[in-house]
Parts: structure tokens; C-alpha cells; sequence
């Protein structure tokens, strides 16, 4: 199947690109991370700070669930990006078969069934992996643990594989343990009442399970505590654009076929009959199963005996299909369906069970079968109805067409006791889908080089005797085909442009003067440019760059892109006069007066009258800077690097609060005369996710100790 599907890329036919975020994101955030690990361990600081990230960004708190808490990351320091990608994406469909096995194979279902759903499990997947997140499909591969750890409390009364599996998915994307926790809670619930356990055995395993869990979640605290503070300051959460209680119809439609229909049209150039937006929240259903497991489990479900079984997967589904619920479970933002793949564990477990039954009711299968049926063929009517017969949407049709035959027939199969067939029919399904989605991806993808380190910026870099300068590069020039993604990331993130939701948004106020407010941010203007330390412009043609500024020819690049250095920049940072509160502010020119201070409570007037005057770096490394400046008359010293909690600002030796201006950025109250100013940086919350990673490993070598406790009491009520 690996190879089926993977060929293409294992024998280098094709590059390896499955997605925008795939190809142009993760590499370049992989690569950031790498040099940050490496400087680190050349003693330049730890990996906390990036001044190549938007306007500066703490990188390791921002990053959690991008890069920083991949455990994979040693193939990126052992194979080129690339590689390395492929290699995580191979196994990560390893991880999720093999784990599912595991859980299978604990909960007692036979062994060719366990083969059978586990790999059904593991190409399922594609929902995730098809949006190119890598953070999504590690967690998607990782999941079947959580509940493994349970299982083994359960039927050996070990704690050690419950807490790690905690720990190891917090620290794959914290946002989705809620939908996690969720699945946990109500897994713990159903195998209580199928033990028929009493109150007090109730309780007491709810106590260790819950024990194990808080120590897991300790564990992963050195990432998890930054992380979450970092996030907590994104207007993203707890803000929901999508008001409603109730998704569009055609939602509800696509959720009914997505369980036997591939999602190939997911971010690709054909048209999807179910896209609800251009970020497509609604589609992203991840529960792809095929039509024998998705049957037999309901089947399995409509008995007296598993009915508790019916009620988790009916909480699942109710709290993805209304929208309040959706957003809860999705980090408290924008609802979204992503996180269904949770109920994928539940359907495929519960198949399990179903194909090792032998007092099967053949009627009620007959039932669910004819249930879906219907519930599929009425999906295909709301979709004509909403979307129309139209021509660029008969990709879709053909193929949800062609899933619903391949369905009937292993369902026929199945029903007729062919059962070997069928499931043999099912896994051909798995593969055809999982290679014609890589093939329909491709028809219209576009390549291009989005390194880092690119020769042409390394040139930049070497003859600039600035310490720290930005660039700007228009959009059209760099990445042609994906207009609204960041140009300059094959030029470093050094940068007036961005393609990241994680940006720093405390400079949210400085954006907002120029009406941007998404995630893809374009900074156009060029009082922004000057303001920002823009000393380079890179354009095609001399009639590109920016008016009303004056610029000197410095080369040509190789991809025939023109450089000119921007004379008119100020540099790095500048001290000013206080010329006022922000909020007086209504455009990017008027920045141009002076410093203008967003602390109600600082007083302007006493630095209302410095003269304007350049801040000199002198050293700069990773979470550090040091430069000079001399003012004339007491003053603030402008930074362009967003105002964040991290920073330890000292001028002369001496400790400095300092205070937000310009909008989001860093502002340092000076008296007259010259001045050093340093700046430290340290992740908000690390040093107590620290603690908390300590107390966790404390906790964690308890129950390993409990667990071998256990399992020697185990062996000698054994020998008795």
C-alpha cells in the first residue's frame, strides 16, 4: 500500500508536495527551527526568539504545534527538508496503522479484522494529511494510544503508557486534546458500564485515570505552558466569525458521504460540491472508514447491550454538528469539523467488535444499510438542488459515484458472506482513492524554491553593514500562482509580508491603520516600509518600487530580480519626541511626527522635545540585541519589534520597563545623553512550564514504580 501510493515520491518521480501550507509553511519553519537548535548548541542562546519571523516572533512558543513539538525531529537534522517530510508522512501512516492494531487487538477484536480496520484507520487519514498539517496528522497517528493507555489500566492496572501518550499529544497540538479529552471521557465511561463496575470501582479508576492524565499533561508543561500563553493572545480564540447554531445544509450532506467518499477535491483545483468558505471548515470531515466498517458499527450499536456505545458516537456527532460546540472543541475559535476523526477511533472499535460477533443480526445491518442509503442518496439530491448540475462540479459527482458502487459491492459482498472479498475489495478501495487523490492534486500544483538561505538573500547579508534590515519583495515577483501567500520566504522572513496565523498580534493596532487584519498580512505602504527598517526593495522593473523615496541599484539577482537599497530608511529603530496617544492616530503618515505612546498613564511630556536620532546595533544574536544612541533632550527609542511580554529591556546596565507605541511595538523612555540599550529575551511561562515538566517527571516515575508494583503483586497472586 506504501508503495502504491507513495511511489511517486519514493522513487523521486514527483516532488514531494502534497499542499500550499506542505510546500511553502512547514519547510521554511523547519528550517528556522533547525537554525535556532544549531545556534543554540554553538552557545548563541536558546531556541526561543526568531527576528526572521514576522517582524520577530517568539518562535518557540508560536511554533508548538507547527514544528517545535514534533518528535520527529531528528530526520530534519539527518535528511534535506524534503526527505524528511516524506519520511514522517510514511510513518506517521506506520504509527497510526500500527497503534490502531495495538488498540484493537487489546480490545480483543481477532486478528483479520484488526489487519483490516487499523489499515483502514491508517489511509483514513487522508483528511488530515490532504490539508498538508502536519501537526493535525502526528495527533491523528498518535490518538489510538490515548486509548491504549486506557486498556491497559482497564486490564493490567498500569498508569505509564496513559500518561505518556498524554504528554505526547499535548505536545503534538494542545487545542485538539479537547476533542481528545472528550473521546477519553466517554471511552472511560462506556468500558465501565460494560464491566458493570460499581460506584466505588468507579470512582477509583476515574481517580488513577485522571491522575495519569494531569501527570502526562505536566510532563509536556515546558512547551504546553508557553504555548498556551502564546496563543491566549490571538483575537482567534474565543472569537467566532461563523454565528449559527446550525452549519448550511450541504455540510451535513458532505458529512454523510465523507465516511465512503475519498475528500480528493480538498485543496485542489477542482471544484468541491460541500466548500463552505474559502478556508473550508465545514469539508474537513477526516472520517473517511468505508461502508463495511461504517455499517456493521451501527449495526453493532442498535443492540440493547451496546447502546452506551450509540450515546458516546451520538455526543460526537451532536457536538460537531452544531456550531457553538464545534468551536469549543476546536480551540475556541472558528467551528470546524477537523477534529471528527475522533469519532473515526469509536466507529472503527466498535467494527470491530461487530465483524467478531457471530450472533450478528443480519436485519438490523439490512436496516443501517438501507438507512445510509437513502441518507446518501438524499445528500446527492441537497447537493444537485444547492450547487446545481454543473459542469465544473462532475469531478466530484463521478467520484462520489464511483465510491457509492465500490460501497454496494463490498457491502454485497460482506451480506453474501464473502467476506474475504469484501475486505480485500475495501483495502482496493483504500489505495485506489489514497493514489488518485495524490494524481488529482497534481494537475494543477506549482512549484518554486522557497528556501531560506537562498544564495541571492546570502548576498544581501554579506556586503549590508546593518546588523538587522528588512526587505520587501511584491508578491508577483517571487511566487507566481499564489498571489496572497508570503513572497518573500525564499528571501528569509525578514519581511514586510507574512503567511502565518501565528504572527505576534500585538502589533494588531499597527496593521489595523492599514486595514489588515487576516493572517496573510501585505504591507504595502511606504511610511510602514520606513518605519519597519525596509532597507531593500526587490522589484522587476525600476517603475515597481515604491513612490516618494529615494533608492540606489545594488544588483541583479539571479532570478533576474532587481535590488535597491532604500535610502530614505531610518535603520533599526530611532528615538523621537512623545508626540502623543496612539489612539489619535489615523494613518501610517502620521507616525512620521513622532512616537506615539498606547500606556494612558505615561507621561508624554516629559520627553516632548528630543530630536530625532538613529539606534546603532552593535550585537545581535538569538534573544539578544545590544546597540547604542544619544539623544539630544529625553526621548523614546522606537523599535520595530513587536511589544511582547518576554523582553528584559536595560539601559546602562540599569532595568527598564518598557512601554507599547507606534501601535504594537517596543518603546524605551530615555534621558539626554548617550546610552547602551540591551534587550533579553525568554518565552512568558517557560521557566514555570519548566516546574511543571519537573513535577510531571516526578509523578511519571511514581507510576512506573506503581505499574511494576502491580505487576509483581500480579505474578505472585499468580503463583498462589
Amino acid at each position: 500500500m506504501t508503495v502504491l501510493v507513495f511511489g511517486m515520491y519514493l522513487f523521486r518521480i514527483r516532488p514531494f508536495h502534497i499542499n500550499n501550507d506542505q510546500m511553502f509553511q512547514y519547510p521554511v519553519f523547519y528550517q528556522e527551527w533547525i537554525r535556532l537548535i544549531r545556534d543554540c548548541l554553538a552557545g548563541r542562546g536558546l531556541p526561543l526568539y526568531s527576528w526572521r519571523m514576522f517582524l520577530g516572533t517568539d518562535f518557540y512558543s508560536a511554533m508548538a504545534y507547527y514544528v517545535t513539538g514534533d518528535v520527529f525531529l531528528p530526520l530534519f537534522f539527518l535528511l534535506d527538508i524534503d526527505t524528511a517530510l516524506l519520511t514522517e508522512t510514511v510513518l506517521c501512516f506506520y504509527i497510526a496503522c500500527f497503534a490502531m492494531y495495538a488498540l484493537l487487538r487489546k480490545t480483543g477484536v481477532s486478528e483479520r479484522n484488526a489487519r483490516f480496520l487499523s489499515l483502514v484507520y491508517s489511509f483514513g487519514g487522508w483528511g488530515i494529511l490532504y490539508i498538508g498539517q502536519y501537526m493535525f496528522h502526528r495527533f491523528y497517528a498518535f490518538l489510538p494510544l490515548l486509548l491504549l493507555g486506557a486498556e491497559c489500566y482497564f486490564q493490567e492496572r498500569r498508569h505509564g503508557l496513559m500518561a505518556g501518550a498524554v504528554c505526547l499529544l499535548f505536545l503534538t497540538n494542545y487545542y485538539l486534546m479537547w476533542p481528545a479529552s472528550l473521546l477519553l471521557l466517554g471511552y472511560a465511561v462506556v468500558r465501565e458500564m460494560e464491566r458493570r463496575a460499581d460506584r466505588r470501582v468507579f470512582f477509583r479508576d476515574a481517580a488513577h485515570l485522571l491522575g495519569s492524565y494531569l501527570i502526562g499533561m505536566a510532563l509536556s508543561g515546558f512547551l504546553l505552558v508557553p504555548a498556551v500563553l502564546y496563543v491566549l493572545q490571538n483575537p482567534r480564540v474565543g472569537s467566532i466569525t461563523n454565528t449559527g447554531l446550525f452549519w448550511p445544509l450541504k455540510v451535513y450532506a458532505g458529512w454523510i458521504l465523507s465516511f465512503v467518499n475519498s475528500p480528493f477535491p480538498v485543496y485542489t483545483g477542482y471544484a468541491n460540491l460541500f466548500r463552505l468558505d474559502d478556508n473550508g471548515y465545514g469539508y474537513w470531515y477526516t472520517i473517511f472508514v468505508t461502508v463495511i466498517p461504517f455499517i456493521t458499527a451501527l449495526s453493532w450499536m442498535m443492540k440493547k447491550e451496546h447502546r452506551a456505545w450509540l450515546a458516546l458516537t451520538a455526543v460526537l456527532v451532536v457536538s460537531a454538528w452544531l456550531k457553538p460546540l464545534s468551536a469549543a472543541f476546536h480551540g475556541l475559535s472558528d467551528p470546524s469539523m477537523r477534529w471528527m476523526f475522533v469519532l473515526e477511533v469509536i466507529l472503527l472499535l466498535a467494527a470491530g467488535k461487530a465483524m467478531d460477533d457471530p450472533a450478528a443480526d443480519p436485519s438490523v445491518q439490512r436496516r443501517c444499510v438501507s438507512g445510509y442509503g437513502i441518507a446518501a442518496a438524499g445528500s446527492l439530491v441537497i447537493s444537485a438542488l444547492i450547487m446545481g448540475i454543473d459542469a465544473e462540479y462532475l469531478p466530484h459527482y463521478c467520484s462520489i459515484a464511483v465510491c457509492l458502487v465500490l460501497a454496494g459491492a463490498e457491502w454485497l459482498l460482506y451480506a453474501r458472506d464473502v467476506k474475504r472479498a469484501a475486505l480485500a475489495l475495501s483495502v482496493l478501495e483504500i489505495g485506489c482513492c489514497s493514489a488518485f487523490m495524490q494524481v488529482c492534486f497534481f494537475h494543477d500544483v506549482v512549484y518554486d524554491d522557497y528556501r531560506l538561505e537562498s544564495p541571492e538573500f546570502a548576498y544581501l547579508k554579506d556586503t549590508d553593514p546593518e546588523l538587522l534590515f528588512r526587505i520587501y519583495v511584491p508578491i508577483e515577483d517571487s511566487l507566481p500562482g499564489y498571489p496572497d501567500l508570503n513572497s518573500s520566504m525564499r528571501y528569509d522572513f525578514l519581511s514586510a509580508r507574512t503567511y502565518n496565523s501565528l504572527y505576534d498580534t500585538s502589533t494588531n493596532p499597527f496593521l489595523s491603520l492599514m486595514g489588515i487584519s487576516e493572517h496573510r498580512i501585505d504591507i504595502t505602504d511606504p511610511d510602514a516600509l520606513d518605519l519597519l527598517g525596509v532597507r531593500y526593495v526587490l522589484v522587476e522593473a525600476e517603475e515597481e518600487l515604491p513612490q516618494g523615496r529615494h533608492y540606489e541599484y545594488v544588483t541583479t539577482l539571479e532570478d533576474s530580480l532587481r535590488v535597491y537599497r532604500n535610502l530614505s530608511c531610518p535603520g533599526f529603530g530611532y528615538a523621537g519626541r512623545a508626540a502623543g496617544d496612539f489612539a489619535s492616530v489615523t494613518s501610517v503618515s502620521t507616525l512620521k511626527e513622532g512616537i506615539f505612546v498606547q500606556n494612558p498613564n505615561f507621561n508624554s511630556k516629559a520627553y516632548a522635545d528630543a530630536e530625532p536620532a538613529p539606534f546603532l546595533p552593535e550585537i545581535v544574536t538569538t534573544n539578544y540585541l545590544r546597540g547604542s544612541i544619544t539623544l539630544s533632550a529625553p526621548g523614546i527609542l522606537f523599535l520595530p519589534i513587536p511589544y511582547t511580554n518576554g523582553w528584559t529591556v536595560r539601559t546602562d546596565g540599569m532595568p527598564v520597563s518598557p512601554t507599547p507605541v507606534n501601535g504594537g511595538f517596543l518603546g524605551i523612555p530615555l534621558e539626554q545623553g548617550t546610552h547602551t540599550v540591551e534587550l533579553n529575551f525568554m518565552s512568558p511561562g517557560l521557566k514555570a512550564g519548566i516546574l511543571l515538566s519537573g513535577i510531571g517527571l516526578v509523578g511519571f516515575a511514581a507510576l512506573i514504580l506503581l505499574d511494576r508494583k502491580n505487576r509483581t503483586r500480579g505474578a505472585s497472586e499468580m503463583l498462589k
